[in-house]
């Protein structure tokens, strides 16, 4: 009987010899990449809990920034009066 990813539904192989995939462990879907295990009392493979590690922080918001205040321009300024 084959046994199927539960997120995409691709056949997940394991020993042909077996009728069930082994208790303790692991599988992996080659299309998803999920890491797979199989649960005894529900007789599914479960996709196993995610690390704490693979956990990335939101960045930091920068805070705004100030557009400096134009200077003065006094060459515009002679420019205009002659």
């Amino acid at each position: 009987m084959p046994w199927h990813c539960p997120a995409c539904s691709t056949v997940i192989r394991h020993s042909e010899v077996e009728e069930r995939p082994v208790a303790h462990e692991r599988y992996r879907c080659h299309v998803c990449r999920l890491t797979l295990n199989f649960d005894e009392q529900s007789s599914k493979l479960v996709i196993e809990e995610f690390e704490s590690d693979h956990y990335i922080q939101p960045d930091v918001p920068k805070p705004a920034r100030r557009l400096p205040t134009p200077l003065d321009d006094r060459r515009k300024m002679r420019r205009k009066s002659a």
